[in-house]
C-alpha cells in the first residue's frame, strides 16, 4: 500500500523522502501523525482517518440538505447509504475521503454563512476547501 509505505518513510526519513515515494503525501502524513498520537499501526490509522472522512462527509451531505430542504433529509440519508463511492470502496485507504469530506465541510460552511455572513465563517468555507485540495488537487477548482 502505496500510503502506507509513504506513511513510513515520512516517519523514518522525513518529508522529502516521502516525497519521492509518493508526490501528494497528505494523507500519509496525517495517518503517521496519528498513528504516532494515538499508538496504531499506520495502517490502523488510515483506516480510521478514512473512516471519520467517510462519517463526516455524510453528515456533512445530510446536514447541507437539512438546511436547504429539511423535509428531504430522510431521502438524502437514503441516497448516501447507496453511493458506490462510500460503500464499494470502505475497505480500502483511499484520499477521495478527505477530499470529499472537506469539500462537503466547504459547502455546509458556505451555506451558514448564507444564512448568517460573518467574515469567519467564509475564511473558514476557504480553509476547508484549501483542505480538501490537499487530499486531491481536483478538488481545490470546484
Amino acid at each position: 500500500m502505496l500510503y502506507v509505505e509513504a506513511a513510513r518513510v515520512f516517519l523514518d526519513q522525513g518529508l522529502d523522502a516521502a516525497l519521492d515515494v509518493f508526490h501528494w503525501p497528505f494523507l500519509s502524513i496525517l495517518m503517521a501523525w496519528l498513528s504516532q498520537f494515538a499508538g496504531t499501526g499506520l495502517e490502523a490509522s488510515g483506516y480510521l482517518l478514512c473512516a471519520f472522512f467517510m462519517a463526516g462527509a455524510c453528515g456533512l451531505f445530510t446536514a447541507s440538505a437539512a438546511r436547504m430542504l429539511p423535509e428531504s433529509s430522510w431521502y438524502v440519508c437514503l441516497v448516501i447509504l447507496t453511493l458506490p463511492g462510500f460503500n464499494a470502496y470502505r475497505n480500502e485507504l483511499l484520499r477521495e475521503y478527505g477530499a470529499w469530506f472537506f469539500l462537503c465541510l466547504s459547502f455546509w460552511l458556505l451555506l451558514v454563512w448564507a444564512a448568517r455572513p460573518r467574515l469567519l465563517t467564509v475564511i473558514a468555507a476557504q480553509v476547508a476547501l484549501v483542505a480538501g485540495a490537499l487530499f486531491r488537487t481536483e478538488h481545490g477548482h470546484s
